[in-house]
């Protein structure tokens, strides 16, 4: 894993460099929200490239100014003023000191009676209820993420969270059941 940091217009970024497989995007990290990063062309200073972020294209030139620790970067359009603050560091694998959550597989069952479905997809990133606990109409059930904004899912009756069907990290799509409340 490679990391970086960078003066971005005066703030501080992290960007760790986390997997990359030849023919496939990038997958970076920045300030730790993690994309996919896709070049369409080969780049070099002085001269527009194509490349896609989290599968949006962008328009790309790169200026040096001071023996590439300092240099500018036009994204479509709009200019930064870059500084590279650290070389780069091979660090070992991340490994997380809290435990991992086991990922449930995501299932469908809108069918049954009390299931609270994703509206659509996304990314679960909070659970804010477990199983038993006893809700209301428009109580927080989990927050899912979609687009770059975090949506709550919100409960539609009253009851008892009977199931939990999906995990923090799990990625749904439109229809999934993710809590079932009796």
């Amino acid at each position: 894993m490679e990391e970086y940091n960078f003066l971005v217009n005066g703030r501080r970024h992290r960007i760790r460099l986390l997997k990359h497989e030849k023919g496939a995007p990038f997958l970076i990290e920045v300030d730790g929200k993690t994309s996919s990063l896709e070049l369409k062309e080969e780049f070099r200073f002085d001269s527009p490239f194509s490349l896609k972020i989290a599968g949006k294209p962008h328009k790309v030139e790169l200026n040096k100014t001071n023996r590439n620790v300092q240099f500018s970067i036009k994204i479509d359009g709009k200019t930064y003023s870059v500084q590279h603050e650290t070389t780069k560091m091979i660090l070992p694998p991340f490994k997380p000191s809290l435990p991992t959550l086991e990922k449930k597989p995501v299932r469908k069952v809108v069918s049954e009676r009390g299931a609270v479905t994703a509206p659509m997809p996304g990314k679960v990133v909070l659970l804010r209820v477990k199983v038993g606990d006893s809700v209301r109409v428009g109580d927080a059930l989990c927050v899912l993420e979609a687009m770059k904004m975090e949506n709550e899912i919100m409960a539609h009756r009253i009851g008892t969270v009977k199931e939990i069907l999906v995990s923090e990290g799990s990625n749904v799509n439109n229809g999934d059941a993710l809590i079932l409340i009796e």
